[in-house]
């Protein structure tokens, strides 16, 4: 070492006469024989008794070009250190913000302390070229060059749910409901325009219906022009996979049940009928497909609304007003024991109810009663919302179907839906127009206690917290799912089924909650994942789960 100094200091007082003597400083010395390399290049080299020697012998990260597996050439490290200082943004991706690179190990960050010498900057094309010439490190027979990694899959980006707080999620009013997402009018069947002029277009009834092979979840949505099919199988991003066209023309009325994996769908048009769409046929499409009906059925034309009892596989079209036999506009039966034909079961339309007394219905639940009236358990009960009262019938027998008895209260206006309890004592009911025409002030909502199928009793009104009519509704695990139009939807907790109580919300629509028509047309609560559906006129599906 001590050698090595003398040197050194020699070759300096040689320089620094040199420089007096009013000559140029002689040019950096190269490698000489028996002598160790000068500079940085031949310190590198050497490997000896110096700490960047030690360290370039080490085992370093691949490089980023993939040259070699044991280290870095050096002239890739000076030219990467050279770029940096002239043009500091080399080597950054975009949208990357200014500023070196980390270095990529213990040499390049000692190296990186201080800027290169200004004759190394100058030297540099030689030195690289005479590293260039001396090759790569060697590789043994038993060390081969490693491919290079395959690039990984891209990670998909999923939306996340957004949460109610603070009474809002994404800017829409609520109250323990959280949005998962929303689909508009339009993005129903993509690149599909609707049919009619755009202030036709509309959403109305929703349904639900869940693949018993697969379990995927679909939404069954109703437009003006048809039927549009949205599967929930994200249900941050619901995707719109199937659209079946009307077979005539446009109706803001339309209704869709599910039995045995088949969708039966009516719209208040003449010459509509019946469609029949086999569900299954969703299974395996990967992209939007314009769907055609299997069957039509076309004993009955026009139809408002359509109700299905599963368990008995019984159909019953209502408000039917044209073409076919429309029953007065009461109860159209129809036995779907084959899905694809239909096949026509009777009428029922018991006289002097509805405004013109012809027995018009304008929605009706029909199940096998299990209530506390045991003189009629086990029978098929149908409640129908009759426009003045409502209905209750033992429609067992087909061919002999029997009014059991009529209700109504005070300040009635329009009776237009409603569903029983679980366990089939209470029937809750809407009234659509009392508050538009200032019966009541506020949403109402009756609870009728069927204790007595032979005689109905009005037990409660519940008023909501707005004005907004009411709408459809439904009732699921002690819970109505409660349309109310402009307010959106609400949920009321009925574990005390006379007394229900608010439990949270969702406003489809937050510039207000008056009574106008439009905002959350229906709504579908049965899907096992806990999510539930609605159906908002002119902005379309949403998505929502109820907090917990």
């Amino acid at each position: 070492m001590a050698e090595h100094l003398r040197s050194r200091e020699h070759l300096a007082r040689r320089e620094r006469r040199r420089v007096g003597a009013g000559r140029e400083p002689e040019p950096h010395p190269e490698v000489r024989p028996g002598r160790r390399p000068a500079g940085l290049l031949g310190r590198l080299r050497s490997g000896r008794r110096h700490r960047a020697g030690h360290l370039a012998r080490r085992p370093l990260a691949p490089a980023p070009d993939g040259h070699g597996p044991g280290r870095q050439p050096v002239y890739r490290i000076l030219q990467r250190r050279l770029d940096q200082q002239v043009h500091p943004e080399a080597g950054r991706g975009p949208g990357q913000t200014p500023g070196p690179a980390p270095p990529a190990d213990a040499l390049t960050r000692r190296m990186s302390r201080r800027p290169l010498p200004p004759f190394l900057r100058a030297a540099l094309p030689v030195l690289a070229l005479a590293a260039a010439a001396c090759g790569d490190p060697p590789t043994g027979p038993t060390d081969p060059e490693p491919p290079e990694p395959p690039e990984p899959p891209p990670i998909p980006i999923v939306a996340q749910i957004v949460p109610c707080a603070g009474g809002s999620a994404d800017g829409f009013p609520c109250d323990r409901v959280d949005l998962a997402a929303q689909v508009s009018v339009t993005d129903l069947s993509p690149g599909r325009t609707p049919a009619g002029s755009a202030d036709e277009w509309v959403v109305n009834d929703i349904w639900g219906w869940t693949d018993p092979q697969t379990g995927v979840e679909y939404a069954l949505v109703g437009r003006h022009d048809g039927l549009a099919i949205v599967d929930l199988s994200t249900p941050t991003e619901p995707r719109p996979i199937a659209f079946m066209p009307s077979p005539t023309s446009q109706s803001i009325w339309r209704d869709m049940k599910v039995y045995e994996d088949h969708a039966y769908v009516v719209a208040e048009i003449t010459g509509h009928g019946v469609q029949v769409l086999d569900l299954t046929r969703l299974r395996g499409l990967t992209a939007f497909t314009e769907l055609g009906a299997d069957a039509r059925y076309r004993e009955v034309s026009a139809v408002h609304n359509l109700a299905i009892n599963e368990e008995t596989g019984f159909a019953y079209a209502v408000g039917s007003n044209s073409g076919g036999e429309t029953c007065g506009g009461g109860l159209h039966m129809i036995d779907l024991s084959d899905p694809k034909n239909p096949t026509f079961a009777g009428c029922h339309a018991p006289e002097g109810t509805g405004f013109l007394g012809t027995g018009y219905t304008h929605d009706v639940q029909c199940v096998v009663y299990r209530g506390p009236d045991a003189e009629h358990a086990g029978r098929e009960i149908c409640i129908g919302s009759n426009e003045t009262v409502i209905v209750v019938s033992d429609v067992t027998d087909k061919a002999n179907p029997v009014t059991l008895s009529t209700a109504s209260y005070a300040d009635r206006d329009y009776i237009h839906q409603g569903w029983l309890s679980e366990g089939h004592r209470y029937f809750y009911q809407n009234d659509e127009l009392d508050e538009r025409n200032n019966r009541v002030s506020r949403s109402r909502l009756l609870v009728w206690d069927l204790t007595d199928l032979d005689d109905p009793v009005l037990a409660k009104e519940h008023l909501g917290p707005t004005e907004a009519i009411d709408h459809n509704l439904y009732v699921h695990e002690n819970r109505i799912y409660y349309s109310n139009y402009a307010f959106g939807v609400r949920i009321l907790d009925i574990s005390d089924p006379a007394n229900p109580r608010e439990a949270g919300y969702f406003d489809t629509v937050p510039e207000h909650n008056d009574t106008n028509l439009d905002g959350s047309w229906s709504t579908y609560p049965w899907f096992e994942s806990g999510l539930f559906v609605t159906s908002s006129w002119d902005k379309g599906l949403f998505v929502l789960r109820l907090q917990q």
